[in-house]
């Protein structure tokens, strides 16, 4: 999946923990929304210190996204933290509110557990989202799976 530098504009963090991940791209003119779910742990004091901008939320709740969709949303052990609630938030509904606010053309990284991750492989192409697998070695040494998703651009014809 080749992304030219020019398409990513508009960012999203949707885990973003200390804002680790703005950082990394901050040589980059984008934007970054750094997202820090409810249930997690405070972190956003972090973040701000960094100078950088956040909001709490839940992904079981949709998310204001006006004006703007994301060019390319990053979920770093996002499905895992939700995957016991018991109140019927599904991986399906994170997955739907992703695919609502990512723009047509847009890029999805998911990094997760191998279970949740074969999920994500077998529903997305539900959502025309175009799949790609890869493997990242973590600070243990040890190889993670990691999906690159695409959302299609479709037009009824």
């Amino acid at each position: 999946m080749n992304v030219d530098e020019t398409e990513i504009r508009n960012v999203m963090d949707m885990n973003a923990f200390c804002g680790g991940f703005a950082v990394a791209l901050s040589t980059w003119p984008i934007w970054v929304m750094n997202i820090v779910p409810i249930s997690m742990n405070n972190t956003l004091s972090a973040i701000y210190n960094r100078g950088l901008i956040g909001a709490f939320h839940d992904w079981c709740e949709p998310f204001s996204t006006y004006p703007r969709s994301y060019d390319l949303l990053h979920a770093n052990r996002l499905f895992s933290h939700y995957k016991n609630r018991e109140d019927g938030c599904f991986l399906e509904d994170i997955m739907l509110e992703m695919d609502r606010i990512i723009r047509p053309q847009g890029i999805i990284i998911i990094r997760d557990e191998e279970s949740i991750i074969t999920r994500i492989k077998a529903i997305a192409p539900k959502f025309l989202w175009d799949v790609e697998s890869h493997s990242l070695e973590n600070e243990q040494k040890a190889t993670e799976p990691v999906l690159i998703c695409r959302k299609k651009f479709w037009a009824l014809v």
